[in-house]
């Protein structure tokens, strides 16, 4: 008869087979899982990550139920193609252990609590697979650069890096239009997100996406879909149709643009070398070769994207006191709206009954100076003369 510590122990052999069959090894010797599950599209905010993930979506791949999906809006008019419910566990994450998209939690705090975390972003993902069936899916959030130390085994286990690059200048010139984020801070937080992207990446088998190249040359767009999609299996792949990658991008919605000589005005060289180098990689799948002074992101990065937090905090403080305040001044009018009508209605009242009165008084009066009430008078003058005798009696 087998215990419960042989039970439990065949159970965890069982789980690491299950694992160890995922995972094989590439022509480099690296481990790399054999699960195709689809891919995950990288990059900072504003960088058209929501583009590029509408043109897999356009292929076949799935993205999340209708409802699901963060709907368009006036700085993504098509859409964001961004699954609700993985956006909600990421702020879950933020608000438990105390940061933004914008400045992420620190990696040691994410590792720490890689426990719950993890578990309620796997199930997330899980849930989504379930939902594709057979179709691969495209999963996407510009929040997961800032999340890559719990979701690394996640990726790991079945997902295809997409690395979506835009030009620096025309992302904090985004942010800025969208979120009023000074152009500086928001190029630190640029340094901050692609230095953490590209650290976690370096090595790794990736596709890159250059969103301007990709505007610029729609047959591109379909080659760079194919590519990502070359881990999938034939059943899945078969399902594919690359050819319709190019109709999901509208250049129209290329809105922010630098201009020749701005990167030297407000790029730092750090920031400029970054861009430099990433700027130069072709469009396609790879593997990236990140230079060593490239991964090392600077403190003022940090400290600049920590500054957008704390503005962000006061901004949206600020619109919680005035929302507070518009509610109260709406309770008060109401109030004073409810006050003055039954004042009016107290009114209408009074002068109702002073109406009433005037005309009481007037029918008095005329029946005082009536011929029958005088004619009348010596019966009842008689009849009170009666009523004081009967009372003395």
């Amino acid at each position: 008869m087998s215990t419960a510590r042989d039970l439990g122990m065949r159970a965890c052999l069982d789980l690491l087979s299950g694992m160890a069959a995922q995972i094989v090894r590439d022509p480099d010797g690296d481990m790399v899982s054999d699960r195709d599950d689809g891919v995950v599209v990288l990059g900072m905010h504003r960088s058209g990550t929501s583009a590029i993930t509408s043109a897999f979506a356009a292929c076949g791949y799935y993205v999340g139920r209708e409802a699901d999906q963060l709907g368009p809006n006036q700085y993504n008019p098509t859409g964001h193609w961004e699954n609700t419910r993985i956006l909600h566990a990421h702020e879950e994450v933020f608000s438990r252990l105390g940061g933004t998209f914008f400045d992420p939690p620190p990696a040691a705090a994410q590792l720490a609590a890689s426990g719950w975390a993890r578990a309620l972003l796997g199930a997330q993902v899980e849930s989504l697979l379930v939902e594709a069936g057979s179709a691969p899916v495209a999963i996407k959030d510009p929040r997961i650069g800032g999340l890559l130390p719990l979701w690394r085994e996640i990726i790991d286990r079945g997902l295809h890096p997409v690395l979506v690059l835009r030009d620096p200048l025309e992302v904090a010139q985004s942010l800025h239009v969208r979120d009023g984020t000074p152009l500086p801070v928001a190029l630190a937080g640029w340094e901050l997100h692609l230095g953490a992207l590209i650290e976690f990446l370096a090595g790794r088998q990736v596709t890159v996406a250059p969103y301007a190249r990709l505007l610029a040359d729609p047959a591109l767009v379909g080659r760079v879909v194919a590519e990502a999609s070359a881990h999938l299996a034939d059943s899945r792949a078969a399902q594919l149709r690359t050819d319709h990658a190019a109709e999901a991008l509208e250049i129209q919605y290329h809105r922010n643009h630098a201009r020749r000589g701005e990167h030297d005005e407000w790029l730092t060289q750090q920031q400029a070398d970054l861009w430099r180098w990433l700027d130069q990689l072709p469009p396609g799948r790879q593997v990236l070769e990140v230079p060593a002074k490239l991964r090392v992101v600077r403190a003022a990065a940090r400290a600049g994207a920590r500054q957008e937090t704390e503005r962000v905090t006061l901004r949206e403080r600020r619109a919680e006191l005035e929302r507070q305040l518009a509610e109260a001044d709406r309770v008060a009018t109401a109030r004073v709206s409810a006050v003055e009508v039954q004042l009016s209605a107290a009114k209408g009242e009074a002068a109702a009954a002073r109406a009433g009165q005037r005309r009481a008084e007037a029918v008095y009066q005329a029946l005082m100076g009536s011929f029958s009430w005088r004619i009348t008078r010596p019966l009842r003058m008689a009849k009170a003369i009666r009523r004081a005798r009967s009372r003395r009696r």
